[in-house]
């Protein structure tokens, strides 16, 4: 999935709390146990969660760091709330 894309696909009938920004950034997911990263593409982004898509998504474990746009400047501890094909719904944990 090329980097950069807007994504038109979300429901109408949104149920969020808080509305979700359409991205489409390159990302990567790292797991801190086995020290293995990922490459992802964030596709919408809240203050609460995210929608990736990652081809390795069962390879990857219930809860990893998400570096959104590849850096460690922008970093999310993430749980895994959904996983869908290619795509995984994942909420922020906060400290």
């Amino acid at each position: 999935m090329p980097g950069g894309w807007i994504y038109d696909d979300l429901p109408h009938a949104d149920r969020r709390h808080e509305p979700r920004r359409r991205l489409g950034i390159p990302s990567v997911v790292y797991v801190p146990q086995t020290r293995l990263r990922f490459s992802c593409t964030v596709i919408d982004l809240s203050q609460r969660g995210a929608r990736v898509h990652c081809e390795e998504v069962d390879d990857l474990p219930d809860s990893f760091v998400l570096f959104i746009n590849g850096t460690e400047a922008i970093s999310r501890v993430c749980d895994v709330m959904r996983r869908s094909g290619e795509t995984l719904g994942v909420r922020f944990r906060y400290r």
